[in-house]
């Protein structure tokens, strides 16, 4: 790996220097590299310091053609996170960038990649070798980034390839070969484009982490060290996360250089957003799944994400809502790539009202106006249950969370409630007799298992 010199840390809300760069905190000069580490830690910046440039950030900021195409999908001003990034992505800092799910982390590494390409068209050689690489923790995730980049940077023709497993190697690689100017992708799969020679990094002088604290809870830490000593030296590097923990902050001792640490809705822990409404479904005995049917039969919402914890709990759960008469899918890791995209289409078309998902659902899916996240199962952590919540309530609307709380579970939901800052006082109890069974609702397919019909 490039050896890297201890991380000197800026805020968002240090002066801009005349210069043209970003003066240093004077409390954070000449630490030693533990003490940076605990500043980059604990000493973040909050979302209502000032912009670092001499004006704040807008859209008259960006190129007309990517304006256009944003006001085409309703979105008038930038989020906080979106302000906040891109005059340091501008100008070439390295950032650590701690937001809550669903406030555009994408679109603040995407909006300065479109103003780099307009001043820069023309400029450029065809050539098989990605200047940007990008690395997202699932497949589902590194698609939906790669959707944004090509719809929003369509105006400058370049192309992004996606490297992700599940699907078709030699398909992909051949697709590199043809040459592409962004790759996004998941760390396994282009470790491997990397070992096989397939991939070259030669020419990338951008690299993002998306999501970077889940890759490390994936395992990904080995594959991500790989990818990193074998880009060139001076490598602009972002980190994007909505929350920060320690394998996070040691990471970032490693691989940035002099970041910018940017706090925009989140606490450095786990948070979930203020514009959700948490619920608590009782369960007494082992009464889960029929309070379940009772909660949506009497409230029938139209469209739900409802976790589990595991395959077998999805694949049982998903059978049982459709016997019921529900319009379900579902989406689990052993499930291919396409199965996943079909189901995720099926309920973004409200084709199927509910989607039964494991974790694998949990970071980086956007579904627009999604209104209700179920909590089949309660996460094992309060991390899981801030992107579990985070499907909801995403681009400034509002959402609900039902949980299931079973008997014997009930401190360790008032301990996730505790560690992600929900009220209690806040939390609504549903309760209510048991309504009729919905209508016979058209099955979307036959969930294929054999697993017994406990959950």
């Amino acid at each position: 790996m490039n050896r890297r010199k201890p991380p000197k840390i800026y805020h968002h809300s240090d002066s801009f220097s005349s210069s043209g760069g970003f003066e240093k905190d004077p409390a954070l000069q000449a630490v030693p590299r533990k003490k940076a580490l605990q500043q980059l830690r604990s000493n973040s910046a909050s979302s209502g310091g000032a912009s670092p440039e001499k004006k704040d950030f807008s859209f008259s900021d960006i190129p007309a053609a990517v304006k256009t195409l944003l006001k085409k999908d309703s979105i008038d001003r930038p989020t906080q996170v979106q302000k906040l990034c891109y005059w340091p992505v501008k100008e070439g800092k390295d950032l650590l960038v701690n937001s809550e799910t669903g406030t555009g982390k994408t679109l603040a590494f995407c909006l300065p990649m479109a103003d780099k390409l307009e001043k820069s068209r023309g400029r450029r050689s065809r050539e098989a070798a990605p200047f940007t690489l990008i690395l997202c923790p699932s497949r589902e995730l590194a698609q939906q980034v790669a959707g944004v980049l090509n719809k929003y940077l369509k105006p400058f023709r370049k192309k992004t390839g996606v490297l992700v497993g599940g699907e078709s190697f030699h398909r992909q690689a051949g697709f590199i070969r043809f040459g592409v100017d962004i790759v996004v992708g998941t760390p396994g799969r282009v470790a491997d484009f990397l070992r096989k020679n397939e991939l070259s990094l030669s020419s990338v002088d951008q690299l993002i982490l998306d999501e970077v604290d889940q890759m490390l809870e994936s395992g990904f830490e080995k594959e991500l060290h790989y990818i990193h000593e074998r880009l060139r030296r001076k490598v602009q590097t972002l980190f994007f996360s909505a929350t920060v923990n320690k394998k996070t902050v040691r990471l970032a001792g490693k691989i940035l250089e002099e970041p910018v640490r940017i706090d925009a809705g989140g606490d450095g822990a786990s948070k979930v957003s203020d514009r959700i409404i948490h619920k608590v479904i009782q369960v007494p005995g082992k009464a889960r799944f029929r309070e379940l049917r009772h909660a949506l039969n009497r409230f029938r919402p139209e469209r739900a994400l409802i976790f589990c914890e595991t395959r077998a709990g999805c694949e049982n759960l998903a059978n049982k809502l459709l016997e019921a008469g529900h319009r379900v899918s579902m989406v689990h890791g052993e499930l291919s790539q396409q199965q996943r995209q079909i189901a995720l289409s099926l309920l973004k078309q409200g084709q199927i009202q509910l989607l039964i998902a494991t974790n694998v659902a949990a970071r980086g899916l956007d579904i627009k106006g999604l209104p209700l996240v179920i909590n089949y199962t309660l996460p094992r952590s309060q991390r899981d249950y801030t992107h579990r919540t985070g499907r909801t309530a995403r681009a400034g609307s509002s959402g609900e969370v039902w949980n299931l709380v079973q008997d014997g579970e009930e401190k360790w939901f008032r301990e996730i409630c505790n560690r992600v800052g929900i009220k209690l006082k806040k939390t609504e109890v549903l309760r209510g007799a048991p309504e009729k069974d919905p209508p016979s609702a058209a099955p979307t397919g036959k969930m294929k298992t054999s697993l017994s019909s406990d959950i």
